[in-house]
């Protein structure tokens, strides 16, 4: 996808997604308590834990 616009992918993922962001960010959801969650935080703990990755920016990136 990436590559049909002249962009290759490990610079996308470095200069827009970094991939581990995105596990960081679970791991945050783990340790915070669901009482604290912010309203988007609420709804991608239950989105990963229904095995929805509909909340990762799949085909959504900016320079496509």
């Amino acid at each position: 996808m990436f590559e049909k616009e002249g962009i290759f992918f490990e610079e996308h993922v470095e200069n827009e997604h970094n991939t581990w962001n995105y596990l960081y960010y679970i791991v945050h959801l783990k340790y915070k308590n669901p009482m604290e969650y912010t309203g988007l935080e609420s709804t991608i703990h239950h989105k990963y834990m229904d095995d929805d990755m509909s909340w990762f920016p799949i085909g959504k990136a900016l320079s496509l």
